[in-house]
Order: C-alpha cells, then structure tokens, then sequence
C-alpha cells in the first residue's frame, strides 16, 4: 500500500494538484510515520504557501534535529515569515567550513562508477588478466588451455589427452567390457575431474571477490551520494544564513555566507546569483573568487556517467566542469576580462547552441551596456523581452538603455503594460519613475522610484535613481544621503561611491569629492566614467599635468574595451583643456580637431580653439574659428566676449605694423615675442604668415618663457623707434628742395659746363634719397619695388635713385609719411599700446 499511496502523492505533486497531495501525503504518514514522508507532506504546504503549517508539522517529533532536510525547510518556512532570529536559530551561525573541497580532499566523480566497472567486468567473465567465463561456468577449451602446461614442442600429448577425454566417454557407454581402455579412461576421468573441482572453486572464490568489490563499489558509490547530498544540504543552510543577514542589513557576514555556500557546492546557483545580482564583490574580486572554485568537484550520478558509454567518467566530469565555469563567468562584472566572457559566450553559442538563451543575451547587453553601445544592447534586450515578456530581470537593463536612447514613447507603453500586468513587481514602478525622469517630471519619478525601493529594500535600480532625482534638481545634500545608502547596500560597485564624489565636485568639496572618487577607483580601475571624473577634479585644483593623465587613461580604457567613440567626445574636450592649461597648444587643437571630427561639433569646441589661437597670437584665424561658433549658437557670451578680443588685436596689431608701403605680412602680433628675442621677422617664402614647423615649435617654446613685462617694454622700443623713423622720412620729404639746390650749386662749382635739365632732376633725386638712406634703410620704410638688395646707405646706384624721384608714386609715400608722422606725434607710444590690447 505505501508504494501506491507514495507513487499516487508524486502524480498528484507533478500535476500541481497540491490538494490531492497533502490528502494523500497526511494518509501516507498516518501509515508509515517515517520521516521521509513527513518531509514530503511539509514540502506540498510550503509549495502551496502555508509557511506556519509547514513548520509547524515539522516541529513535531523533534524531526527538525533528526533530520537535514527537515532542517533546512524548517528554516525556509521561517524565512517566509519574516523570522530571521528564529531561522538563524534553527540554521546555527556557524558555517561548516570544513567541508569546502581543497585539494587535499578534492573529489572527482564520486559515483563508484570505476570500481563499479571493474566489479562488473569480474562478474561477468569480462578479461583483465585473469579467467573468462562462458555459458557452462567456465569450462571452456580456453580455460582448459590455460590450466595445463607446455607438453612438447609440438602439442601432441595435450591433443591426446583431449581426445582420450573425449573418446573414454564413448567407451564407457558403448564398450563396457574393454577393461584396458575403461581403465584408462577412469584414471583420466579422475583427474579431470579434481582439476575441474579446483577451477570451480577458484572461480567461486574469484566471484565471490567480485561480488564484495561490488557491493564495496555499491557502499562507496552511496556514501558519496550520502556525502554529496550532505554537502548539498549544507551549502543551501549557508544560503539561507545569508538571506537572514541580508534581510539584517549585515552585509559582510551575508557575503560570506554566500561564498562559503559556493564554495562548498559549487553548484549552488541561488548563493552565486545573490553574490552577482547585489554586487557584493567588486570586479577583481569577483574574478579571483570564480577561479577560486574547485569545479571539478561536481558530482556526476550514475545515470549520467553511463549516458554515453563511449565517454570516461573523468572527461564526463570535466566537461560538466568546463561548462559550469563558462556559464558563471558570463554573470560577473563586464569592467575586467571581457576576452573571457567573449570566449566563453562563443564556445556556450557553438558547441552547447546556448547563443540564443535569454542569460546569454543578456550578459552580452550588458557588455555592450559597459561599452555605451546603446542600440545593440537594446536590441539584445529587446530580442530577450520579445520571447518571454515578463523577463523581470532584464527590465532594468532594457528601461536604462531607453533613457539613454531618449525612446520616451517606448518607455510610456512598457510602464503602462507592466503597471496593468505585474503591479506586485518593483520593476514596474521603476519604469514609471524611469519615465518621469525621462520626461522631466522629476517629483513624480522620486514617488515611483521610492516606491519600487519600499517593495524590495535591496533593489539597486530604484536606489540609484531614486538618488538622480535629488541630484537632478541640485538637493545635493539629500543626493549624498542616497547615494550613501546605495553604496552600504551595494558594497561591490563602485557607481555610488563615483556618484557622490560627482556630488561634492559639485558642491566644491574638492577634497572629500578626490577621496570618494580614489575609493571608486579602488572597486573599479577600468570605468572611463570615473577615471574622467577623478581627471576633471585634478583639473579644479590646478594639476593641469595628472588631470592629462587621467584623461589619456580614460580614453586609453575605452579604446581596449571597444566602447563608441562619441560617448567620450567630453573626455576628449577635458583632455584638450588640460593641454591648454599646460599650453601645449599643438596637442590642444588637436584633441579638438578630433572632436570635431568625430561629430561634437557645438559652440563650446569652437570657442576653446578660438581661446587657445588667440594665446598664440593668431586673432585673424580665432575671428574664423569664433564665427563657426557663433553660428552654431548666435547667443554665446563665451564666443562674443572672446570675438571681441579677437577683432580688437586685429586691429591694434595692424595699427603696429602697418608703414608706408604696406605690411609685410607677419602674423598680428607673433613679431613681438619673435622680435624680443633679437631674431628675424622675416617670414617664409611660402608668403602664408607661418614658419616652417620646426622653427615655429622652437620659438613658440623660448617665447613662452618671456614675461609680459618684457613684452610690454619690446613693444615701446619698437614704437619709439618706427615713429623715429618716420620723422625723419618726412623731414627728409620735406627738405628735399632745399637739399637739391645745395647739391646744384656744388656742382655747378665743380663742373665747368652743366649738364642738362635731365642731369638736374637725377642729382637732385639722387642726394634727397642719399638723406633718406642716412636716417634708416629702404627696407625699414616698407617701400617695394626694384631691386631692394642693396640697402645700406650711399652705395646704392644713382640710376635707381633717380627712378625713384621720378615716380609719381614717390611723391604720394612722401605725402602719407608726413601725415602719418603727425597723427603719431599726437597719439604717443601709450595711446597705441593700449590701442593694441
């Protein structure tokens, strides 16, 4: 009756017909009263929700002390009712450590199946160096062979002997009275007779060997079972005693608990999900603790191990091992080791066909999630939703990439739909609160997100931004008392802590802001967010130099974990400001011209470039860069205000240097620094206003070392000394007739016969420029024009002089220079510095 009552409560378990079970689970115990069937009954009220009933039941006949497993879903039904003392009370504090598998005690495949084999292969005759059995209990002709010895070279005597054997017996039966021969026959029959009595009783006692050996095998093979069970029972107790310490907020003790769960089954998937899910570890930690495992101490039953006859239980239990590895690395943080995680996502997706498995898509969104892939991790999850539309877990990850993709009509239909479906779920007021905030509505969206934490406590999502929202609307105090709890509850991640670092930045605490940021950092060394939060804190406190590194670090970071360029373009905008601090000009525009390139093109970048060209005294090609900007956004004070800087050293720069016959083309303002140092104004024969790159580069470096003061008196002497010679050009304009009457009259002493009106005019013209080049050379003047090589003072040919006196176009300069010289006679040097920015 018990099997049929038994078989009869499993059908009913199966079918979840928990009714017709606990009818005939409660008639069963009545029966028998075993503990076993005690288990089963509590089991069925635990599935159906009667927590008290359940442990009520086992409290009875002390069935909690006796048993393991009565144990443990005593606990469990504590657990449910919210009675943690009491369950820890029933678990015990302590967890049984000794049992976590090392190396001194590794076990591989605890089934007995090789001594089970080898017993197996005794009882059935199978050869491994000793007898084989057939049909006639082992009296074959090779059994006989084996027995008897060598008799000659040519085997003679023993086919004699199997013949005589054969042919006594034919004897005996149809020729009784040859007495030779019967006789023979019957000394030949008595020892066959006592060899074979001996090989009967070697084989008994060799079966009797084999069958000890498997029973021996058997016992073996159940007590690992027992011993493999036990563990079993032990890990689940430590999980539970991690669930009470969570729901107590103690999170060191709850994670140990965890670990000590896995580590002493490695199989126990809900203690490694608690440990991945709350991040409790940080990313090193999480890797180190995996390969930490001892995988190969999985147990593989009989059932399995003989699946495949062809396959050795070793490789069974090495494959099962491999796969269990793949499988949990694909949970842990995608910040370290995404080659790993590609590995054994690809071997799961190849050989074991897993590439469509929700799990597994969802671990690769949240790769491409880390690399700020958007759109392919909501593809992914997406894909996952479309099969199994009430996936809870992968609603966060799905809500986060839609916030970031700014798909707000998307968010109002999945609220909507969980909200009507699943209002139970805190995951659907998250993505109500994901909405608001989305849409700007922050107050609603801190009701929703707190609500979602008020369901689950431990729910990350919904702490976070919960947290957003204050930071969102500058309550930065109250941000800080979020964020603060997040990181208690999360100790593993290091968001909250990078978080509030971002929060005393904001507040100007530099200091406290540099030290949660390095707490982060020690969490987590591979987040671009943070190392560029920790390089725009270096930045505020005047470390142009470490905030560079950083910004490289970050970069560097993003570019090894395949993340999209344009999601650092503001790293990128950082690092080109350190630059600048630093006045690495060169590499500034660079980085700029690269965010530019890569599609950051607003006012901001446009405006930066615009500043460093003006440093380095190039205002005709910042008005250019200032006019992108403006255009882009026509109100920005930054881009007007630096325009205006930029137009007024235009100007001033060409009031400097401009002369008579033009300006010669240097860059506004890049001679004072040159000239400074004593060296050659003139520029390239390219004739652009630039130096050739290595000459410019080498300037530009020295130039930076000279103060301003420096500057300013260069710019005075330079003043003094065009203006001087200006007045003297237009004194030399001004007496030139009185200068050409003079040199007549001299000549006219000298000569006896004059020459000629034309002879005249060349004289003249001759000893007026004679004056000009006494004050300054021609090229001082700017005046172009013939051959200008030869500028030194009276050496120069009297036919050119007398062309110059002659041109129309000289008359005009002398003019200019004369008027020029009075408006620089009223302005003075003070006037024209200022005028010059």
């Amino acid at each position: 009756m018990e099997p049929f009552l038994r078989e009869w409560r499993q059908d009913a378990l199966n079918k979840a017909q928990y009714d017709s079970a606990i009818f005939i689970g409660d008639k069963l115990l009545a029966l028998t009263g075993a503990d076993e069937d005690a288990f089963w009954l509590a089991q069925v009220h635990f599935a159906m929700g009667n927590y008290t009933r359940a442990q009520a039941l086992l409290s009875k006949s002390d069935l909690i002390v006796r048993n393991a497993s009565c144990r443990y879903l005593a606990a469990h039904c504590l657990i449910k009712q919210s009675r943690f003392d009491d369950a820890l009370a029933v678990l015990g504090e302590r967890n049984p450590t000794h049992l976590i598998p090392t190396s001194a005690n590794k076990r591989k495949a605890p089934t007995g199946t090789a001594a089970g084999e080898d017993a197996a292969a005794s009882l059935t005759g199978g050869d491994k160096g000793g007898p084989s059995s057939s049909s006639n209990g082992g009296t074959g002709a090779s059994g006989l062979n084996a027995d008897y010895p060598p008799q000659g070279h040519h085997g003679g005597k023993r086919t004699a002997i199997f013949a005589g054997s054969k042919s006594s017996t034919a004897t005996g039966k149809g020729h009784a009275n040859s007495r030779s021969l019967g006789g023979a026959a019957d000394k030949a029959g008595a020892g066959l007779g006592e060899r074979r009595r001996e090989r009967e009783a070697g084989i008994e006692a060799e079966t009797a060997a084999a069958v000890a050996a498997a029973a021996s095998a058997a016992a073996a093979a159940a007590a690992a079972a027992a011993e493999a069970s036990n563990r079993r029972r032990e890990a689940g107790m430590c999980y539970l005693r991690g669930i009470c310490y969570t729901k107590q907020n103690v999170f060191d003790r709850a994670k140990e608990c965890y670990k000590d769960a896995v580590r002493i089954d490695v199989q126990c998937f809900e203690a490694f999900q608690q440990l991945t899910k709350n991040q409790l570890m940080a990313p090193d930690e999480e890797w180190e603790f995996l390969n930490s495992l001892n995988f190969e101490s999985i147990t593989i039953g009989p059932i399995v191990a003989g699946a495949d006859g062809s396959t050795p239980a070793e490789d069974v239990v090495q494959e099962a091992a491999d796969f269990t590895r793949m499988l949990y690395s694909t949970r842990l943080s995608k910040y370290r080791n995404p080659g790993v995680f590609a590995a054994a996502a690809e071997s799961l997706a190849s050989h074991y066909r897993l590439g469509n498995n929700a799990d597994l898509l969802l671990a690769r969104a949240d790769l491409a999630y880390t690399q700020c892939r958007y759109e392919d991790a909501l593809a992914l999850t997406s894909a996952v939703l479309e099969e199994d539309r009430y996936n809870f877990g992968a609603y966060p990850l799905h809500l986060a990439c839609l916030f970031e993709l700014r798909m707000k009509n998307v968010l109002f239909l999945v609220a909507h739909d969980l909200a009507d479906q699943h209002p139970e779920e805190p995951c659907t007021w998250l993505a109500v609160g994901v909405y608001y905030f989305a849409t700007d509505r922050i107050a609603e969206a801190r009701r929703y997100f707190s609500k979602a934490s008020m369901m689950d406590a431990h729910y990350g999502p919904a702490w976070i931004g919960f947290a957003h929202t204050f930071a969102a609307e500058g309550e930065h105090d109250q941000a800080i008392s979020a964020y603060s709890t997040a990181a208690r509850l999360f100790t593993g991640t290091h968001l909250p802590q990078v978080f509030l670092g971002m929060q005393h930045h904001a507040m100007n605490n530099m200091a406290v802001a540099e030290e949660f940021l390095k707490t982060a950092y020690g969490l987590c060394r591979e987040d671009p967010l943070l190392l560029n939060e920790m390089g725009v804190v270096c930045y505020h406190q005047d470390r142009p130099k470490d905030a560079a590194t950083l910004f490289r670090k970050a970069l560097e970071v993003a570019d090894d974990m395949d993340c999209d360029p344009q999601a650092w373009l503001s790293t990128r905008i950082n690092l080109g400001h350190a630059y600048r601090r630093m006045r690495l000009f060169r590499e500034a525009l660079a980085q700029f011209d690269d965010v530019l390139r890569l599609g950051g093109k607003n006012a901001a970048v446009f405006s930066a470039k615009g500043l460093i060209l003006l440093e380095r005294s190039q205002p005709d090609e910042a008005a250019i860069v200032l006019h992108e900007a403006l255009a882009i956004k026509p109100q920005d004070p930054i881009a007007t205000e630096l325009l205006n800087k930029a137009l007024t050293e235009m100007a001033a720069s060409s009031t400097v240097l401009q002369l008579t016959g033009g300006n010669y083309g240097v860059a506004p303002g890049r001679g004072r620094v040159i000239g400074a140092l004593g060296m050659d104004e003139q520029e390239n024969s390219t004739g652009d206003g630039l130096l050739d790159a290595e000459r410019r580069a080498s300037l530009e470096a020295v130039g930076e070392d000279i103060g301003l003061d420096t500057v300013a008196r260069f710019e005075n002497d330079l003043f003094q000394k065009r203006a001087a010679a200006r007045q003297q050009l237009a004194d030399a304009v001004i007496g030139g007739d009185a200068a050409s009457a003079r040199a007549a009259r001299h000549r006219q002493g000298r000569k006896s016969k004059g020459k000629g009106k034309d002879d005249d005019q060349e004289g003249a013209g001759g000893e007026d420029m004679e004056g000009v080049m006494e004050g300054g050379s021609v090229a001082a003047t700017g005046i172009s024009g013939g051959d200008n090589t030869n500028t030194g003072g009276r050496g120069a040919p009297r036919s050119w002089l007398t062309r110059m006196s002659r041109d129309p176009q000289v008359a005009a300069a002398r003019r200019t220079v004369a008027a020029s010289s009075r408006d620089d006679a009223r302005a003075g040097p003070a006037g024209q510095r200022e005028g010059s920015g």
